[in-house]
């Protein structure tokens, strides 16, 4: 029986603050387009994006630690973004209709009320798939400082687009949030990737190769000689010489 892995927390905190900048940069979206319908607070919305990418990461970690068949996670993946789409629609579009607690007999006569539903529904669905993917990314993506720096970029982009067409007040509540997480995640990605290339080197000079152990006293030139044959034409030319004076 192997002995456990030791855990990485600088590694494992890298995630949460990742899907936390996440987060951010989808939930002021979220509560822009669903504001007609429902009214949310941004705590909740964050906290359901923030959930569903974290349920999604660990979920993929715990299958392939399980070794269990692609097509089969897949199949698992398929049948979350549907339920996760359908629970999001029943609380976020359906429950707020003032025909909700009637008998769907009613929708089907009016089936206006269903078309006015497809622009919710297909934000949410959008939206749902998105979030799936980026857990899904966070689970197979190694270290990397430049995707982090990269990642903190765009989201910077993100939310200044977002404030120049939404209220000034409807994206300060991200952007402290989204700016402390993301540079948490950059900075314990480079500390990480300082760590791994400070590792590397040394397993590297671990090991020594015969050709290059010599004595102490040799000189690199004389251990180049012994091993190319050149240290003996000297002595060949001495004989010779002898030979020739007698």
């Amino acid at each position: 029986m192997s002995p456990p892995r030791e855990i990485n927390w600088r590694r494992e905190a890298i995630f949460p603050a990742q899907a936390m900048a996440e987060a951010c940069l989808l939930a002021p979206w979220l509560l822009m387009f669903l504001s007609p319908v429902i009214t949310l607070s941004p705590e909740s919305i964050t906290t359901a994006c923030l959930a569903v990418i974290l349920g999604t990461l660990y979920a993929s970690r715990v299958m392939e630690a399980l070794r269990i068949n692609t097509w089969v996670q897949r199949g698992l993946i398929l049948l979350g973004i549907l339920g996760v789409s359908a629970a999001a629609a029943q609380v976020l579009v359906l429950s707020q209709l003032p025909w909700a607690s009637q008998d769907w007999n009613d929708t089907v006569r009016h089936p206006s009320i269903l078309i006015n539903l497809l622009p919710g529904g297909m934000l949410i669905l959008l939206s749902v798939v998105w979030l799936f993917w980026r857990g899904l990314r966070m689970a197979g993506q190694p270290v990397s400082v430049i995707d982090a720096m990269l990642g903190f970029q765009l989201g910077v982009i993100v939310l200044a687009l977002f404030a120049m067409i939404s209220p000034a007040h409807a994206s300060m509540v991200f952007v402290p949030v989204f700016f402390f997480s993301e540079l948490l995640a950059v900075g314990l990605t480079r500390v990480e990737a300082v760590s791994m290339t400070r590792h590397a080197p040394a397993k590297a000079t671990n090991r020594v190769e015969p050709e290059a152990t010599h004595r102490p006293g040799d000189r690199p030139r004389d251990a180049l000689r012994a091993t190319t044959g050149t240290a003996s034409r000297p002595a060949r030319r001495r004989r010779s010489s002898r030979t020739a004076r007698r």
